[in-house]
C-alpha cells in the first residue's frame, strides 16, 4: 500500500513528520472522526476533525488561513497537513514537511503563522439553518 508523508500535530505536543497509509480510513483514524480540509497560508491542505468543537476536543493551534488577511483557524484535536495535486491528497516533499514542522511548532515568523491555541480562544461552532423547499 502506498504511504502518505504528512506532518501531524497533536494538542500539547510538537509537530512531527509521519507516514500513514494513503487511505481515507487512515486519515479519519488520525483525526478521530469526520475529515474537514482547510486551506492554510503555506498552500497545503490542513486536515482536522470536522466535529472537533462539537465533541469538545482539546485546543491545539491557531493557524493562519490562506487568504492572507490576518484571519486564522482555531483548530482543536489532532491535525495533519498534506499536499494537494489537482484535488488529490498527496505526500509532502521532505523539504515542505521539515518547514511545516518548524512553522507548526510556532517557530516561523515569531508565531504569526501558527501558535498554540488557548482554550479561551476556541470559538463556538456556528450553524446556518436554511429552509428546504421542494419544487
Amino acid at each position: 500500500m502506498k504511504k502518505l508523508r504528512i506532518v501531524v500535530a497533536e494538542p500539547g505536543k510538537p509537530a512531527e513528520i509521519r507516514e500513514i497509509d494513503n487511505t481515507f480510513q487512515a486519515m479519519q483514524a488520525l483525526v478521530g472522526g469526520h475529515l474537514e480540509c482547510l486551506p492554510i497560508w503555506s498552500g497545503h491542505d490542513l486536515w482536522i476533525n470536522e466535529e472537533g468543537k462539537l465533541l469538545g476536543l482539546e485546543p491545539n493551534r491557531m493557524i493562519a488561513t490562506a487568504n492572507g488577511d490576518g484571519s486564522a483557524w482555531d483548530v482543536v484535536g489532532t491535525l495533519f497537513v498534506a499536499d494537494n495535486d489537482d484535488g488529490e491528497t498527496v505526500s509532502l516533499s521532505v523539504e515542505a514537511a521539515e518547514a511545516l514542522v518548524i512553522a507548526l511548532n510556532a517557530g516561523a515568523n515569531d508565531g504569526l503563522l501558527c501558535r498554540p491555541l488557548l482554550a479561551s480562544e476556541v470559538q463556538e461552532p456556528s450553524f446556518t439553518v436554511t429552509e428546504w423547499k421542494d419544487e
